[in-house]
């Protein structure tokens, strides 16, 4: 296993499962007290009368701007009032006196948790302390998260030896399952439990299916089960077990939001499998069961890529400007298979992944297939300055002519990079986003063994 350790989510559970369900969501109205006290520090202005320092926590979700929390000191600096918000979250709070800020953070506010926020002026930023169950949780995860990281940096060095990295994984894992073992029911308990299964993703599959099986009435397990557990399942046992997977998850939940996200998981499935023919039955299930539901741009994408973007389907007509051939379009690329990708070039995973795209792109050459490379930044200059210093053996397209071409609704291009293999007849063999080359060097095998 390569030892380059890989942190990713897939698009799915990053934006979907943690928008919709990482703060507890209500109708309901929720209350819990919030107070403090500030003392005045030896350069205070005021030290004898700390009054008229204002308190404010807001909710930015939504336009306009709700404050559910105003508090004013009195003379000896003590503040106290109950704030009623609608779920469990994080919440940015303002400290200001006569109209200038004194102080900005966050703090988790959640039901009958009370909080206590503490510090001295003026320099409250580095004095200041924020007590309660919930915000203790989080700090304990953020320090947990900080470390993590630093070891993470140091594996990606070469600094561990590779033959340590499972057992370094395992213990990290555990680290963050304890948080979920030690503050129940806490938003760090629940940020901290997909971060679990997130460290030991490809890892160890058995011990993530284990975790996940552990208490699947938990709704926040339900939601990692959703891209953890059926990516394990495909690991171990395949992509039927891992469409069974899915529907017994479907029977058991409960919560209509999670189920609707094991219909949309199992259409990705399927369809990133090239059963398409089960993908599109699945869909029509889908919006049929989940009427004037709030996805409907993913629903839009969705349906647009099985009806359009589907191997076997001839890719839409483009017409695209190069620097080396100038302008190329899908009669003039038929005859031969060829490969374009949509990409950042100032990515620094796309430059690191630049030189394997070098091999790849020989070996294609070698057997008349073609690429084309179409960078999304606007800038001549950055183009030119990328390729200064590497070669450019394939077709470029020039600064913004995927605007001009309409390549990203036309492809339908959610990630990047993205590539699709197109063959000798302008059909898509498939479409690919990331940076493994794997997948599509596998698939430019099978092409030319057909």
């Amino acid at each position: 296993m390569n030892n380059k350790f890989k942190i990713s989510l897939s698009l799915l559970f990053s934006v979907l499962v943690m928008s919709c369900h990482a703060e507890n969501k209500t109708t309901d109205m929720l209350r819990t007290l919030v107070s403090g006290s500030f003392t005045a520090g030896e350069e205070y202005e005021s030290p004898d009368d700390l009054s008229g320092i204002n308190i404010f926590i807001v909710d930015r979700s939504n336009e306009p701007v709700d404050t559910l929390y105003r508090a004013v000191t009195d003379e000896a600096g003590n503040f106290a009032s109950e704030a009623v918000f609608t779920r469990k979250g994080e919440y940015p709070i303002l400290v200001m006196k006569d109209n200038r800020p004194l102080d900005s953070f966050t703090l988790v506010l959640a039901e009958d948790d009370p909080v206590r926020i503490e510090g001295t002026l003026p320099e409250l930023q580095d004095s200041r302390t924020i007590q309660s169950n919930e915000n203790e949780a989080l700090r304990t995860y953020r320090r947990l998260d900080n470390q993590y990281y630093r070891t993470v940096n140091l594996i990606n060095a070469g600094a561990v030896e590779e033959d340590e990295i499972p057992a370094m994984i395992d213990t990290w894992s555990d680290l963050f399952w304890s948080i979920r073992q030690d503050y129940p029911n806490t938003l760090a308990a629940e940020r901290a439990t997909n971060k679990s299964l997130e460290v030991l993703d490809g890892w160890n599959d058995q011990k993530t299916l284990e975790r996940i099986q552990s208490d699947l009435a938990d709704d926040n397990l339900q939601e990692a089960a959703i891209y953890y557990g059926t990516v394990a399942m495909i690991r171990l046992e395949g992509l039927d077990s891992s469409i069974s997977f899915l529907n017994e998850l479907d029977e058991r939940m409960q919560n209509e939001e999670n189920k609707r996200l094991v219909a949309m998981n199992k259409i990705e499935i399927l369809y990133d499998s090239l059963r398409v023919d089960q993908a599109r039955a699945a869909f029509r299930q889908y919006e049929s069961r989940f009427q004037g539901t709030p996805d409907s741009l993913w629903a839009s994408k969705m349906n647009y890529e099985l009806n359009n973007m589907a191997p076997g389907m001839a890719l839409p007509s483009f017409e695209l400007q190069t620097h080396q051939q100038g302008t190329v379009t899908n009669e003039s690329l038929e005859g031969s298979p060829y490969i374009i990708e949509l990409v950042e070039l100032t990515s620094r995973q796309y430059q690191g992944s630049h030189s394997a795209l070098i091999q790849l792109a020989g070996s294609a050459s070698d057997k008349d297939i073609k690429l084309i490379t179409v960078p999304l930044e606007h800038s001549t200059i950055t183009i030119n300055a990328f390729y200064e210093e590497r070669t450019e053996p394939w077709a470029v397209a020039t600064s913004r002519a995927y605007e001009e071409a309409n390549l990203i609704e036309l492809l339908n291009i959610n990630q990047l990079p993205t590539r699709i293999l197109v063959d000798r007849d302008g059909k898509i063999v498939r479409k690919t986003v990331g940076n493994n080359l794997q997948q599509i060097a596998r698939d430019i095998e099978t092409l030319i063994n057909q």
